[in-house]
């Protein structure tokens, strides 16, 4: 936690243009505090309760911290990335996944509120969301000049609508993780020229700093001596409003 504030507290102070990403890293650094304090403070109880049931807790704080960083994109859109109020269609994804697997699942959501619901999952080397974690690096890409089709062998019919360009970066783990990582964030625009190199550098940033959470969800695990395929589970993120 102390290496995320120190890096915002950088970003913070630099002359670049970056001062404007403060504030929300900031309250991405405080939820991670908040999450590991949450935990702890859970696994403390541990020989008081169920181990399965505590780590059903953690599960679900982790998915609302998830929503809630995801959340604080979708309301500082137009600050942070540019995006032009209640037009521009947009998706602010985290896909997780899971020790055991080499697939992507949907963690957390915030969309443009018209735009059709698809979970879609992605294979590692699959699609620009599977591409990244197969890379390592983050991907940023103009459909307008790269054509969906040569890293989506199976778009759907709205993708052509919805997806004009797209950044995806791995949130990077440990060696104990297959490809070396627990997922990937994904924002998209409708807009083809609206996200550039500076906005790819921020979700690096916001990689980085949810790495923390799964960290945090990892060592729970095994200092609960649960199978990390119980708390890393798909399908369990709850249904939050928005």
């Amino acid at each position: 936690i102390a290496e995320l504030e120190q890096r915002v507290r950088v970003l913070h102070n630099s002359r670049d243009g970056h001062v404007r990403w403060a504030k929300t890293l900031r309250g991405f650094v405080a939820s991670a505090r908040d999450f590991a304090t949450s935990t702890n403070d859970r696994i403390a109880r541990k020989k008081l309760g169920n181990h399965t049931e505590i780590a059903d807790e953690i599960n679900s704080d982790f998915y609302l911290h998830l929503d809630t960083c995801m959340r604080d994109l979708e309301e500082n859109r137009f600050r942070l990335f540019g995006f032009e109020g209640d037009q521009e269609v947009f998706f602010f994804d985290v896909f997780e996944m899971l020790k055991s697997d080499t697939t992507l699942y949907l963690a957390a959501r915030r969309k443009f509120p018209q735009a059709d619901e698809h979970r879609r999952t992605w294979k590692v080397a699959n699609g620009h969301v599977g591409d990244c974690v197969y890379r390592q690096r983050g991907v940023l890409v103009n459909y307008e000049v790269n054509p969906r089709e040569d890293f989506d062998p199976n778009p759907l019919p709205t993708d052509s609508e919805y997806f004009a360009c797209r950044i995806s970066v791995p949130i990077l783990a440990g060696d104990n993780r297959p490809h070396h990582c627990y997922g990937a964030v994904c924002v998209t625009s409708d807009y083809a020229d609206r996200l550039d190199s500076t906005h790819l550098a921020l979700c690096e940033t916001i990689a980085f700093i949810l790495a923390t959470f799964f960290y945090i969800r990892e060592s729970a695990a095994q200092r609960l001596s649960v199978k990390l395929e119980k708390l890393d589970r798909p399908g369990t993120a709850p249904v939050l409003p928005g």
